[in-house]
């Protein structure tokens, strides 16, 4: 059991002025057991929170990276595709104004 700062224990057969001596001489140093505790806890917590928060940004970054990926590969596949539709669509053009230079009557 452990006792809170407040606490007085009058241990068996100690009269009162006695019981408060011992008890302060047994007593911990509650300031110093407060601060040890709580540098453990905050050491545990922030093993803890930066485990937690690489995997989490782990995660994010893998979702947005493969969500990156294909809106790029989808943007690309369309400008090769406009660019490949261009380019037949002029070629084209060029072959019919060639075809027609050619039988046009010659004077």
């Amino acid at each position: 059991m452990l006792l809170k700062p407040e606490q007085n224990v009058n241990p068996i057969g100690l009269q009162e002025g006695q019981a408060s001596s011992a008890s302060s001489a047994a007593e911990p140093d509650w300031s110093g057991v407060v601060q040890a505790l709580q540098t453990r806890v905050m050491q545990r917590l922030d093993e803890n929170l930066e485990e937690r928060l690489r995997y989490a940004l782990t995660e994010l970054v893998q979702l947005h990276t493969q969500t990156l990926h294909q809106a790029i590969r989808s943007e690309l596949e369309r400008l090769v595709s406009s660019a490949v539709h261009e380019a037949l669509a002029q070629e084209l053009d060029a072959m019919n104004e060639r075809q027609s230079g050619n039988t046009a009557p010659e004077q």
